[in-house]
């Protein structure tokens, strides 16, 4: 089983990192450091479930089931990815695979918030929870419990649904009837351009990277959003008309401040990361002289 499970992906990682794929880190509270891409922002068997039953007790149940699975969605995520971002490099935005190229990019913002491991351990809670109430309401029929063993569930209803939960709300994202998938839709609803740093600047990110501005106490109703794209770009999601804005240059204030207002907006993030350090220092010293606040995702 693959025990370093990343919940921000590495084709994402990569975009701030040195050519050995080794980056700055810092986390609150702490020195900064420098790590690899493939140290950070990864959690301990993230998305296993273990076995309730008697038998084999604390036994994962499928391993690598929602591993596996992120891993080929993640495939198809990363081309448009490096898509978008060769286009923006070559300012070429007139071929139609750009098109679905800017939709991922509205996409992963959604799509790394509910990969987060307090997002996990929510919905692990809710499947202890949903597996008790089916067991006192004794509402799974005998089919029910034969599919369940045929699926390799036998006795796990409480991993049965972790993983479905975790399948739906991540893997199958573009459900029109889940938080994920709407929050997406408010995001391509906005007019969206990207800024580019000045040579001799760069952007940073973090483990949990887009700062929201909302109108109210509703994840759908976004005024604004920046999303770095790696530490060259940043994406702006700003309220008009849905449209395609281009790119521009930013100048160094504007990187320091978005740098600066990441680390202050992000929510709930745990370790911010940096191609240089400089970059990581300045923002990491502006967040700690504004007393190193913790926003939530509707702050």
């Amino acid at each position: 089983m693959k025990r370093k499970q990343h919940y921000l992906p590495k084709f994402y990682l990569k975009h701030f990192a040195m050519p050995n794929n080794q980056l700055w880190c810092y986390r609150r509270s702490a020195n900064r450091f420098i790590s690899n891409i493939n140290d950070i922002c990864r959690h301990g068997s993230l998305y296993e479930a273990r076995s309730s039953s008697s038998h084999c007790p604390g036994k994962f149940v499928n391993p690598n089931y929602i591993e596996n699975a992120l891993s080929k969605k993640e495939a198809g995520l990363a081309c448009d990815y490096e898509y978008f971002l060769d286009s923006c490099t070559c300012q070429d935005f007139s071929n139609p695979r750009f098109q679905k190229s800017l939709s991922t990019i509205s996409q992963l913002p959604g799509f790394f918030i509910e990969r987060q491991p307090y997002s996990i351990e929510n919905y692990r809670e809710m499947s202890n929870e949903l597996a008790s109430e089916f067991n006192d309401r004794d509402v799974l029929s005998e089919n029910d419990l034969s599919l369940c063993k045929k699926q390799g569930y036998e006795n796990e209803l409480p991993a049965m649904i972790h993983h479905y939960i975790v399948q739906e709300t991540i893997i199958n994202s573009d459900k029109s009837n889940l938080p994920v998938h709407r929050f997406s839709k408010a995001l391509q609803s906005l007019s969206l351009f990207v800024v580019e740093a000045p040579v001799a600047t760069q952007f940073i990110s973090c483990s949990c990277p887009v700062c929201i501005t909302l109108e109210t106490n509703d994840y759908t109703r976004i005024r604004q959003a920046f999303f770095p794209l790696s530490n060259r770009y940043c994406a702006v999601f700003t309220k008009g008309e849905s449209s395609w804005g281009g790119t521009s240059m930013a100048t160094r204030s504007d990187v320091a401040t978005i740098n600066r207002q990441l680390l202050l907006g992000a929510p709930l993030w745990t370790t911010a990361f940096s191609r240089n350090e400089f970059p990581l220092a300045k923002a990491q010293t502006a967040y700690e002289l504004s007393g190193c606040p913790t926003p939530s995702l509707c702050s």
